[in-house]
């Protein structure tokens, strides 16, 4: 038996029909996006660009400083005082900065000795501070451990020898033992000063310093043959010391 024909559809009734019960198709419902079924979101984080902290002031920077070239300049015009102020707040401009910085090193260096000349010029009447003495030492001490860390070269070798010039040329006028800053000066200057008026200097302080001892040692030790003996080998090495020192001088 022949299938029934299909009826046509009228106009403008829908064409597409359900295959099982001719129904026509209906639209699915939105689905409602899932975690699963979601499109994937940039997790990523903004990228964070870090700027890298200032570098400290390195010795360079410090002793061509406006704290360190005024002081200096007051140093030499013999404004003690005012060059103390100016160091101070040298001083004040590296808070933050290590203790041990090489930057410090010309502040503590230009301190001392400018303290050190201010108890030098003190009236013969007037009692020196031994707290004031102690303040000058520990200034320069610290400038010349700080001078000791750093790498090697001219410039840190006369300053390290300008260093332990002052602190020699201290104790010897304080009738103490100043060889040893000396003879460390003069092995630091020699390699770069040589026939320069400055390491003629420290030739002249190292007789000095020999003549001082020499003379000490006279007062301290009995004249046996051994103490005189002694004291020709040390005024022997005073002698050279003091004749280098002269024609270093001479010759400059």
């Amino acid at each position: 038996m022949a299938a029934p024909p299909t009826k046509p559809a009228s106009e403008g009734s829908p064409v597409a029909t359900d295959t099982v019960n001719d129904a026509p198709l209906k639209e699915a419902p939105p689905v409602e996006p899932t975690e699963a079924t979601a499109a994937p979101r940039d997790t990523a984080q903004p990228v964070v660009t870090l700027k890298a902290p200032p570098a400290p002031p390195s010795y360079q920077d410090s002793y061509n400083s406006t704290y360190c070239t005024t002081a200096r300049s007051l140093l030499q015009a013999g404004s003690l005082e005012q060059a103390l102020e100016v160091l101070q707040q040298g001083f004040d401009s590296l808070v933050g900065v290590d203790d041990l910085a090489p930057a410090r090193a010309p502040l503590h260096y230009l301190y001392g000795t400018t303290l050190l000349y201010i108890l030098e010029e003190a009236d013969v009447t007037t009692p020196v501070d031994p707290e004031d003495v102690e303040v000058a030492w520990q200034h320069l001490e610290v400038a010349r451990t700080l001078l000791e860390q750093l790498a090697p070269n001219k410039e840190h070798s006369l300053a390290l020898a300008q260093v332990r010039l002052r602190q020699g040329d201290w104790q010897r006028m304080q009738n103490f033992d100043a060889l040893d800053d000396l003879q460390a000066c003069l092995a630091l200057r020699k390699p770069y000063c040589a026939w320069d008026r400055s390491l003629a200097d420290v030739y002249y302080q190292l007789g000095m310093a020999h003549r001082m001892a020499v003379m000490e040692q006279s007062k301290n030790v009995h004249n046996t043959s051994g103490s005189v003996n002694q004291n020709r080998v040390e005024d022997s090495e005073y002698s050279v010391d003091f004749d280098e020192g002269l024609a270093g001088l001479l010759f400059c």
